[in-house]
């Protein structure tokens, strides 16, 4: 094999490795603008929307901002002031929403991000809610959390392989499970410490492949 050949398969091999790295996902904290700085009370998420099913139905499709200058129930001892991270998303101004004592007031909070293609995300970081986190997925893919009230943040994590550009990860949350009067508020936070991409594998091998056969079919 020629030098070139050589030197040019160790350059397809090194921009595959190179092309194979984690990249990061532009994705957003719960109540934060596009420069990640918290938003007022009250305003309108940019980045996050909120559906229902069961109880919640007809929920959203704004998630609305809620900070300590809005009063109870974000407050010292409640729910967790906010900070310069992130902020609550509730339903309505008074983040009150409606709640069902068998569990069927579900509120999804679900954000989009892009990827170049296909490949594989992860995504880690912490989250609270009233009255608790339920299932979390992206494109479908369930990952792991564990459950926590509204008082404290506890981890979420998942890697999961999509397909496409366009993507949701979402999380589901219930209120008013086995209350007494279980209409109230309800809220969700996340804040993310890790969002990576890395590409399909099979892309790569194909772009390996097809420079070789590039550089066999120019030395012959």
């Amino acid at each position: 094999m020629r030098s070139s050949t050589i030197i040019a398969c160790f350059t397809l091999a090194f921009l595959a490795a190179t092309i194979s790295q984690a990249s990061p996902i532009v994705i957003y904290n719960t109540g934060v603008d596009d420069s990640g700085v918290p938003l007022a009370d009250n305003a309108i998420d940019p980045h996050w929307t909120l559906s229902g099913v069961g109880a919640a139905a007809g929920q959203g499709p704004n998630a609305i901002v809620a900070t300590q200058a809005g009063g109870w129930p974000v407050d010292v001892g409640v729910w967790m002031v906010d900070n310069g991270t992130s902020t609550w998303l509730v339903p309505s101004e008074n983040t009150y929403g409606p709640g069902a004592t068998d569990g069927t007031a579900i509120y999804t909070f679900s954000t989009e991000f892009t990827t170049p293609g296909d490949g594989q995300v992860t995504f880690v970081g912490v989250q609270s809610a009233d009255n608790g986190v339920v299932a979390f997925d992206v494109d479908g893919v369930p990952g792991t959390f564990t459950p926590v009230g509204f008082n404290a943040f506890a981890d979420f994590s998942i890697t999961a392989s999509v397909t496409g550009t366009s993507h949701t990860l979402n999380f589901a949350v219930h209120n008013g499970t086995g209350e007494v009067n279980p209409d109230g508020p309800i809220g969700f936070r996340a804040e993310f410490t890790t969002a990576e991409f890395i590409p399909e594998p099979a892309s790569l091998a194909l772009l390996a492949i097809g420079g070789l056969a590039l550089l066999f079919r120019r030395r012959w």
